[in-house]
């Protein structure tokens, strides 16, 4: 038989036995959890209805039967794609059946286990910010030296022509660089060697 539970003031469920079994278990639920199933006049706390529960350390985190977007929830641990009701949650963290028991482990072992997005320190972006400097100059440097080679200019406007080009060259490489990395990877080349997106 199917069972509902309260978790912030909204409806969780369904769920059958085992399932509740291993939410009080893990702590995501306890005695005073208001519970329901067809056949009830009412919810009532898990107690009431089961007898004694088992108090378990406070986990905080649900199984949910929220909407997945299309294509389905993104496990946090192995990356696969899933229907929503074959998923946890643990915060904005979603996480797939195979996985939980590893979750679970390091919920356990006080793991630090963020349930939102982990921001990236100052010094990391920095880093990335130099390491993409350094490939862009490279670059850019490369091709003002084929430029100046093959134009050769002997004149000052010439010169300031050139580096007027080279200027507008620089910057459209620039955004071009950031951009295309951005959309086929997510991060530049700096931000990858530093683990950023």
């Amino acid at each position: 038989m199917n069972w509902f539970y309260a978790e912030n003031n909204q409806q969780v469920g369904p769920v059958d036995d085992a399932q509740l079994d291993q939410l009080v278990q893990t702590g995501a639920i306890n005695a005073n959890t208001m519970v329901w199933r067809d056949g009830m006049a009412d919810w009532q706390p898990l107690h009431a209805v089961r007898g004694p529960v088992e108090a378990a350390p406070a986990v905080a985190y649900s199984i949910s039967p929220r909407s997945a977007p299309t294509g389905g929830v993104v496990c946090a641990e192995c990356g696969g794609t899933f229907p929503s009701e074959e998923v946890i949650r643990y915060g904005n963290q979603a996480v797939c059946a195979n996985c939980k028991p590893r979750f679970v482990q390091k919920l356990r072992e006080g793991a630090n286990i963020s349930s939102g997005l982990q921001y990236a320190t100052f010094g990391s972006r920095f880093a990335a910010k130099i390491l993409d400097g350094i490939i862009l100059q490279v670059v850019g440097y490369s091709l003002g030296f084929a430029a100046t080679s093959i134009v050769k200019p002997t004149t000052a406007e010439a010169t300031t022509s050139l580096g007027i080009v080279m200027f507008i060259v620089g910057t459209f490489l620039g955004l071009t660089y950031t951009s295309l990395m951005h959309w086929k990877f997510g991060a530049t080349v700096g931000k990858m060697a530093v683990k950023i997106k």
